[in-house]
């Protein structure tokens, strides 16, 4: 049994104060600084600084003052990681932007705004996806929020292992193990699932606000 911490926050990237994002990019570890400065989209960027306040937010607030952003190990094609005993992953769609931590289990998460189907995604589908997508067609984020969240746990292999995920009635298999999928409500224009390797019976909210220029 584990438990998960979501901490996400609904807002218009430029509305952030100007100086406070650039004090923001300065807390990153220097690879994660240079990943966001390549950013073609503003917005994007903004969006990132956010999720990664998010984690330090709730690092404090699971009883690690001391811990900084350039703390965090954020190597090429891994999964970022702390030396701290706790998985983290973060996901952000247009505005809303979240953050799942964990003490116990190896979490991943990822949050979709729902959008017509496209022939990149559905790529990514099974045969059997694609007929229950033809009946609906947003359970294709939804099997794509699932699947992206199950590969962010794994930390193993990057978003082009997507379709390498099987969901099943109790979850998914992925590189060669189970994992455990849930389904969370954060806005009623986003799916958005948590994935990990332990069974979660305790998933805590936290809705953050942060300063607007």
């Amino acid at each position: 049994m584990g438990w998960v911490r979501i901490l996400y926050t609904i807002m218009a990237a430029d509305k952030i104060e100007p100086n406070l994002a650039t004090d923001w990019l300065g807390e990153l570890p220097e690879r994660k600084r240079q990943q966001l400065q390549r950013l073609k989209q503003p917005e994007d960027q903004l969006r990132s600084l956010l999720a990664w306040q998010l984690l330090k937010i709730g690092v404090h607030a699971m009883g690690f003052p001391e811990f900084a952003l350039h703390d965090v190990v954020a190597l090429a094609k891994e999964k970022p990681w702390v030396n701290l005993p706790l998985d983290f992953s973060i996901s952000h769609s247009e505005p809303l932007v979240v953050c799942a931590l964990s003490g116990t289990a190896k979490v991943g998460v990822d949050t979709e705004r729902y959008r017509p189907p496209n022939s990149t995604l559905s790529g990514f589908m099974n045969a059997g996806e694609l007929r229950l997508i033809e009946r609906d067609e947003r359970n294709l984020m939804k099997f794509w929020s699932a699947k992206e969240a199950v590969v962010k746990a794994a930390g193993s292999k990057g978003v082009a292992a997507v379709g390498e995920v099987e969901l099943q009635a109790a979850g998914a298999y992925f590189d060669q193990r189970h994992w455990y999928v849930q389904s969370i409500s954060l806005h009623c224009d986003y799916c958005t699932h948590v994935a990990s390797d332990k069974v979660i019976n305790d998933i805590e909210y936290r809705e953050v606000a942060f300063p607007r220029g």
